[in-house]
């Protein structure tokens, strides 16, 4: 692994004006071992990273998480579970205004403390592919992730999409947000390359393997983000070993999922997916 000093690229699109950038080169698939040992070590999802990432700096609910939860909500699940629930924003309007059952998992240090009281008995605490494995609760209709994936290590990515469709219903949806790169069928492209030596990777549709420093701790990649790939390779790594057939659902972001096809003659009333 190294830290060097890169360019953006300068074609005007996004952040691209090619400034100089401070970015993690990653050398070997251990670096990615070695960073995620730093953020737990360092405690970089501590107190100070709410704040800084989500605006979550009082007892207020904050803005963005209302309508990511009517969006949820549209679905009309029974139970949700959401992987990297923070201190709970959209699953308290689920279960308060909506009146859906919830389940919220995440591994920051400071989270216990900082979760909403509605939340704290349901609350899983922890590495989220180990409580996937240990997962002995009721199945869930609606799996959430609204900017988690990004932060797990990339090797461990494909077998917690398998769990979180293995331990839910039948008739379950799944939806992810992911700050994925290039052109998406559905958003077009928010995010577009940003550095040259990205784009053998970008073009392969493989994992990134420069990636931008944090500004408050240049020893991790941005906000955390292990795991950098255009949206193609995100849709594919996303897809359940049985391969069923897809259906978007998510918010103008780039994004990709494990999901399933719903049509009319599905059991659920109102579960109709359309592209």
């Amino acid at each position: 692994m190294k830290h060097v000093i890169k360019r953006y690229l300068d074609n005007g699109v996004g952040y691209n004006d090619g400034r100089a950038t401070r970015v993690i080169e990653i050398e070997s698939d251990s670096d990615y071992d070695e960073l995620l040992a730093y953020i737990v070590e360092s405690d970089f999802y501590g107190k100070a990273y709410l704040p800084r990432q989500s605006g979550q700096v009082d007892a207020r609910l904050t803005g963005h998480f209302w309508w990511v939860a009517e969006m949820a909500a549209l679905l009309k699940p029974r139970r949700v579970v959401e992987l990297g629930c923070a201190r709970g924003d959209v699953l308290r309007i689920l279960a308060e205004q909506h009146r859906v059952d919830v389940v919220g998992i995440d591994f920051g240090s400071a989270l216990p403390e900082r979760l909403w009281p509605v939340l704290r008995s349901s609350f899983r605490a922890g590495d989220i592919l180990d409580v996937l494995r240990a997962w002995d609760q009721e199945p869930y209709d609606l799996g959430c992730a609204f900017d988690i994936w990004e932060h797990l290590h990339p090797r461990t990515l494909g077998e917690t999409v398998d769990l979180l469709v293995k331990h839910s219903a039948d008739d379950a949806l799944f939806l992810f947000v992911i700050p994925a790169f290039g052109a998406d069928e559905v958003f077009g492209e928010p995010f577009p390359l940003e550095l040259e030596e990205n784009r053998r990777a970008f073009e392969a549709r493989e994992p990134f393997r420069f990636l931008l420093a944090d500004a408050a701790d240049n020893r991790v990649p941005a906000a955390g983000h292990l795991t950098w790939a255009h949206t193609d390779w995100w849709t594919r790594t996303s897809r359940t070993p049985s391969g069923p057939s897809t259906c978007s659902a998510g918010i103008p972001r780039p994004r990709s999922a494990a999901r399933r096809r719903y049509t009319s003659r599905d059991r659920r009333p109102g579960r109709r997916c359309n592209r």
